[in-house]
């Protein structure tokens, strides 16, 4: 619920009867873990790659660079370094994570 809540809360604004998208989201929600049930770690993995770094990394580096565009050339391009490297870090986990979860699907063994 705690997790949920954020997604919830725009959802339920939009349309009047709360409790249909209360239960649209149980139901993908589960139909998706039904799914996923052997690749949860997975999904996880993913998740945390992917927003986490957007979230703590690029997005306060870039919201700097807009808010205050005279930093001065050094630090400038230590902020465009930063957003450059870590969204190249992100791409190129999530390439891993997909890779290595294609793996062992495949049952190849990858060192």
């Amino acid at each position: 619920p705690l997790l949920a809540a954020p997604i919830l809360r725009p959802l339920e604004e939009c349309s009047r009867p709360g409790c249909w998208m209360k239960v649209l989201f149980s139901l993908v929600t589960a139909c998706l873990c039904l799914l996923l049930h052997n690749d949860a770690a997975f999904v996880i993995e993913l998740v945390g790659i992917v927003p986490q770094n957007f979230i703590c990394i690029v997005l306060p580096c870039a919201a700097l660079l807009k808010l205050h565009g005279d930093l001065g050339g050094f630090r400038s391009c230590i902020l465009w370094l930063l957003i450059v490297s870590f969204a190249i870090y992100g791409l190129g986990a999530t390439v891993a994570a997909v890779l290595e979860n294609v793996s062992n699907q495949l049952g190849l063994d990858v060192a």
